[in-house]
């Protein structure tokens, strides 16, 4: 077997072999990148509270539970603005769906999302809940959804028959 062959199967192989890793373990570097944002972001503080006679430590946790305060705040904020206006969207959404299938089927005669996604009897918690365990591919435990990003033809007969 020539070298050049061997060397071009060696790295089509290490590559196949490299991305099953990265594969198996992209939860895990996405919290590590997470933690090393975070690490990064709270080092001026931190070297600020220590230069003022704080531990590392304590200035670390303070400035932590700090940060865990103000977004449990904007959440706890933020969240029934959300849930107030989620019946309105609900309300929006069949008309959005019009819109995009109309579109789709005058541009690529496709009818990308079926009439059967939205029931307009459903709350709108429910029918966003719905929606995105039928098209956007939720992760497992949330709202029924599998854990695999699906696109919407992949549940629903988008290719016209023929």
């Amino acid at each position: 077997m020539p070298p050049a062959l061997r060397l071009t199967i060696g790295y089509v192989l290490g590559t196949l072999a490299l991305l099953w890793f990265l594969s198996q373990v992209r939860d895990l570097l996405g919290l590590v990148l997470l933690a090393a944002f975070f690490s990064l972001a709270l080092e001026p503080a931190v070297n600020g509270l220590h230069r003022r006679g704080w531990s590392r430590g304590a200035a670390t946790a303070t400035l932590l539970l700090g940060a865990m305060g103000f977004f449990l705040i904007l959440g706890l904020s933020v969240i029934p603005i959300m849930v107030r206006n989620l019946d309105q969207i609900a309300e929006d959404v069949p008309g959005w769906i019009d819109d995009v299938n109309e579109f789709t089927q005058r541009e690529f005669d496709v009818q990308l999302i079926p009439d059967t996604a939205i029931d307009p009897s459903q709350s709108g918690v429910a029918v966003a809940k719905n929606f995105v365990a039928h098209y956007g591919g939720a992760p497992v435990g949330a709202v029924g959804g599998s854990r695999a990003r699906s696109s919407p033809c992949s549940r629903s007969p988008c290719l016209p028959s023929t």
